[in-house]
């Protein structure tokens, strides 16, 4: 009998590198147009959004964006129909939005967002059940496609136009297309629980190790490609979110009304009060590679425990992912017994592929922590 995590929604997760992050493989029909498989465009109604994000490099770069944001008509999203469709406004969006509040640095970021990018901002967060700022999913899971092993993914929209983003997100999208192997073994292995199947196990431990005995190399090719300078006082500023710096107390969204993100509402009560009449104020987090599942979902699976602190890191970040995803992660945490049955065992193959794959792990971390601190 196939375990609950082999449901719908580990279903949609296993094809997360294919459907979220756009993915063409050998297998899918190498060679075929990107644009068959995700949408780049949106309707002609929504012409002034696709222009937006086609021309955000520039805009930024000729510090013409606020003025022409403030110019736009006011959107609803109610004429997008599919999920792919509210993914790219949400990315547009929300791209705009980042680039809008940081374009002048920290001493210029300005304290609200017009409704032009406020309001449907929300409105398309609340049909996908997104955080209304820039995510982990827009920049990289939404911003790639990939034609085979021999090339990089490649990034389709900037926030910036500085050249720096195309390392920084064709790794990070990279990072998550070697991870993709891990989904099944995480999967084979929960079903060979019950009724056990060891050697199953042990071939998932092992498929695990090995991706991440490979990783260090995508993350030395990354470092050695983006450059430390730019990415910090260029591309790091944009994506910082609004609970950092002048924008400790939030960002103030002009003309939202919805009190459905009450969670994070932010600012003193005078705030509050003086805010009901223009919108509403929010504190989020900017994109990180902890709103991805892989490190989180291995975690889980194999039954990792960090200190408090951490865990409650791990907890928020994941209010920035999709619906599918934190599903998953949940998943993954109710159905995987791999500590408990190794705890237990008398096989010691069994009990090697999981130290070492649990040695491969910490080792991965090490390596990212060296790097990031060079």
């Amino acid at each position: 009998m196939r375990s609950p995590v082999a449901g719908k929604s580990f279903v949609c997760l296993r094809d997360a590198v294919f459907e979220i992050l756009p993915v063409i493989t050998k297998n899918w029909g190498h060679g075929r147009s990107p644009a068959g498989w995700f949408t780049t465009k949106l309707p002609e109604k929504f012409k002034v959004w696709n222009d937006l994000i086609d021309n955000l490099p520039e805009l930024f770069k000729t510090g013409s964006l606020r003025s022409e944001v403030r110019a736009l008509p006011l959107l609803h999203p109610d004429g997008l129909t599919s999920v792919d469709q509210l993914r790219f406004a949400h990315k547009i969006l929300a791209f705009a939005t980042s680039s809008y509040v940081w374009i002048n640095g920290d001493e210029g970021a300005t304290k609200s967002i017009p409704p032009q990018l406020a309001v449907p901002l929300v409105e398309v967060s609340e049909k996908l059940a997104l955080k209304p700022v820039i995510t982990y999913h827009d920049l990289v899971l939404t911003n790639c496609y990939y034609l085979g092993q021999e090339d990089l993914p490649k990034t389709i929209h900037q926030l910036s136009h500085h050249e720096g983003w195309k390392p920084y997100i064709e790794l990070h999208a990279l990072v998550e297309i070697c991870y993709s192997p891990c989904l099944d073994a995480i999967l084979n292995a929960i079903e060979a629980q019950s009724p056990l199947n060891a050697d199953k196990i042990i071939d998932s431990l092992e498929q695990i190790t090995k991706v991440f005995q490979f990783m260090p190399k995508v993350l030395e090719r990354f470092y050695g490609w983006l450059d430390p300078e730019e990415f910090m006082f260029s591309l790091k500023p944009l994506i910082w979110g609004w609970n950092i710096g002048s924008l400790k107390s939030g960002l103030l969204y002009e003309g939202v009304r919805t009190p459905d993100v009450l969670d994070d509402l932010s600012g003193t009560e005078q705030q509050k009060e003086n805010d009901q009449r223009l919108g509403r104020r929010f504190t989020f987090t900017g994109p990180n590679g902890a709103q991805s599942i892989f490190l989180q979902a291995t975690d889980l699976f194999l039954g990792v425990a960090h200190d408090p602190r951490d865990d409650a890191f791990f907890s928020r970040m994941r209010k920035y992912m999709t619906a599918q995803h934190n599903q998953f992660l949940e998943d993954v945490a109710k159905y995987s017994r791999i500590k408990e049955i190794v705890s237990s065992t008398d096989n010691p193959k069994l009990k090697s592929a999981y130290e070492k794959c649990l040695e491969t792990v910490r080792e991965y971390r090490n390596n990212h922590t060296r790097l990031v601190t060079k």
